[in-house]
């Protein structure tokens, strides 16, 4: 079965510029924030000083080192610019948060938020998403994107895998109506829902519309809470 490996390989001669953004592009760089990025710079020079995967990162996560090293090759990913990159994880606070910029060859930008890793505080502030909200990386994630916004012109895409795709929708919900307006998508790939308060609100029911969520077949952690009514179901 194909894999996003494969997409770079079918689609990396591709610029952006000449095929637009899609949901293929959202998911490599969604998967690429669990990546720890500690310096601004393009993807083709960051390839080569981004340290190997921690002692706090899943297994899965080694391969995804493998994914920026074959995007650094390409000329579809190589000369996007990775900047603000923000990695927490606070014990007294419960709360494992990490998120990063890409700003992409056509003006745009997307804001990544990375999913739980394999931290004992990362998931018990995973848990507490079923009793409390927000969490504190949901109340990171709306600070977070209120940065973004200011340190950026142009249209903004906002994503992220597991827990990182609840931050964003959380995050683009809780947003004021002038940045909502930037936003082109928010993409959640096997994220959480929301807490009923949340998408009963304003601010969800103005972008509802531009999320995009995904999930595996034998999806649990992308159904949990309360649920987008509209949703992809990806063959796996």
């Amino acid at each position: 079965m194909a894999n996003i490996m494969d997409y770079l390989a079918w689609r990396g001669d591709i610029s952006l510029a000449y095929s637009p953004f899609n949901d293929l592009d959202s998911l490599a760089l969604s998967l690429l924030s669990y990546l720890t990025f500690q310096e601004p710079g393009q993807l083709r020079d960051l390839a080569l000083t981004v340290p190997q995967v921690d002692k706090n990162q899943f297994a899965f996560v080694h391969e995804f080192r493998s994914l920026l090293n074959a995007a650094a090759l390409t000329e579809r990913f190589a000369g996007i610019t990775v900047r603000y990159p923000v990695a927490i994880t606070d014990l007294d606070k419960g709360m494992q948060f990490a998120a990063v910029i890409y700003d992409l060859p056509d003006g745009s930008h997307y804001i990544a938020f990375r999913g739980t890793d394999s931290t004992i505080v990362g998931w018990r502030e995973d848990f507490n998403m079923a009793f409390e909200s927000p969490v504190p990386a949901q109340s990171a994630a709306v600070k977070y994107l209120q940065e973004a916004a200011l340190l950026t012109d142009g249209p903004l895409y906002v994503g992220g895998h597991s827990k990182g795709g609840n931050l964003a929708v959380y995050a683009a919900a809780h947003a004021d109506p002038m940045l909502q307006s930037r936003i082109r998508a928010v993409y959640s790939f096997d994220g959480p829902g929301l807490d009923d308060p949340t998408m009963a609100s304003d601010g969800y029911i103005a972008i509802a519309r531009r999320i995009r969520s995904f999930v595996p077949q034998q999806s649990v952690v992308g159904l949990l809470l309360a649920y987008h009514p509209d949703y992809t179901v990806i063959k796996s």
